[in-house]
């Protein structure tokens, strides 16, 4: 995974592993980024695709998904993000699912 700076600062590029469903991730720029109007408990706007964390959050989820590499020698193992919910068609009208959390 490759942690860069965008609009919305630090962020991690994202890699999807199922193919037809999420392989192009990178091609679209889906990335994990750092929101203002997203605190610990919940988020106050709707993403265009990315997940969103806290500003305090994202150095912490980069650094250990990220890992670590020298050359093309892994160092450090990073992780693996599992995302999944339902359709935005499906939410109704100007609706967050997390919303009622």
């Amino acid at each position: 995974m490759i942690s860069r700076k965008g609009q919305f600062g630090r962020s991690l590029v994202l890699h999807g592993l199922e193919e037809g469903i999420n392989d192009n991730a990178c091609e679209r720029a889906v990335v994990i980024h750092k929101h203002a109007m997203v605190s610990k408990r919940r988020a106050y706007v709707m993403s265009s695709g990315c997940p969103m964390v806290s500003w305090s959050n994202i150095d912490p989820l980069i650094d250990a998904l990220k890992g670590d590499q020298e050359g093309l020698r892994l160092t450090k193992p990073g992780g693996l993000v599992f995302i999944y919910g339902p359709r935005e068609r499906e939410w109704g009208t100007n609706q967050c699912p997390l919303s009622k959390i």
